[in-house]
């Protein structure tokens, strides 16, 4: 059970994080710098090097530490900061992101208005290596499923603390898309989303993976495999998803060199007349441009 406190915090923001000391300074200065200052920070080191989070701790009466021993994932990092959580409220940072300073306030604002909703997201910026940046506004209708295409935790993922644990968090079998997979178990149990257009998170690019970002090819075939398999009920009730996540998975399957199954996967995207295009997009990407 979270530990009793005089006070409990309005948010929870859990941050994963494994051997990338030099980043999580800059994601505390976005929390310091944030309008509402009623957090806690539950920083959960994935089985770091020694020393890793020596930058942060100690640094705000705010920040909770938690150490994986060894490393265990980014979903069971996650799962571990839910455990953890005092507040209401759980929002998720990676470690290499930041928060704009509207961030918790305009969250929190947004649940506060919308009791009935259980799930949140906003509008992000990318911030590319050569320093250009790229604004995201998140627009998107609360009662069309069509915003889990863009679903991720990057996008200033907030839920209600009590949904998470009713779900049981995140699957932590899956190596990449399990908070794709988290959102789709929420709105299967009836879960309902709300969106800030803003863009309140500040999502770096660069070439050095986050925790939950990897280009093992069959990591990402076994998630797109689950999502695809798992999530029929939502999928087949709505045309752009179906076609959206089984193109994933066919061009998850080219890229781990199962070409076979990938075109057994595009066969059946030609079999509804509206996925054709999103199949020969992907057959041209794979089969002629690689020749």
């Amino acid at each position: 059970m979270p530990e009793q406190r005089a006070s409990l915090p309005a948010v929870s923001v859990v941050t994963p994080t494994r051997d990338r000391p030099a980043l999580l300074p800059r994601a505390l200065r976005s929390l310091l710098a944030q309008r509402r200052t009623d957090w806690e920070w539950i920083v959960i080191d994935d089985g770091s090097a020694a020393g890793a989070t020596a930058a942060i701790e100690g640094a705000d009466t705010r920040i909770r530490m938690h150490r994986n021993p060894t490393s265990q994932g980014a979903a069971a990092a996650r799962n571990r900061g839910i455990a953890l959580a005092a507040a209401p409220l759980v929002a998720f940072l990676d470690d290499d992101d930041e928060y704009e300073a509207a961030y918790l306030e305009a969250v929190v604002s947004a649940f506060e208005q919308q009791p009935a909703a259980s799930f949140c997201m906003t509008g992000v910026t990318r911030v590319f290596a050569d320093g250009t940046t790229r604004a995201e506004p998140f627009d998107a209708d609360a009662t069309d499923n069509d915003f889990l295409r863009r679903a991720s935790a990057s996008r200033g993922l907030a839920l209600r603390t009590a949904t998470l644990r009713r779900l049981d968090g995140f699957d932590e079998s899956l190596g990449v898309s399990e908070d794709i997979d988290l959102l789709m178990r929420a709105v299967a149990a009836g879960a309902r989303p709300l969106f800030v257009r803003e863009p309140l998170v500040r999502i770096h690019e660069h070439a050095g993976a986050s925790l939950s970002r990897t280009s093992r090819a069959a990591i990402h075939v076994a998630a797109s495999e689950s999502l695809w398999q798992r999530h029929q009920a939502i999928l087949r009730t709505h045309r752009a998803l179906w076609r959206h996540y089984g193109g994933v998975h066919a061009a998850n399957l080219y890229r781990a060199g199962r070409s076979q199954e990938a075109r057994a996967m595009l066969r059946k995207l030609v079999s509804h007349v509206d996925a054709v295009p999103r199949a020969l997009e992907i057959l041209f990407r794979f089969e002629c441009r690689s020749r």
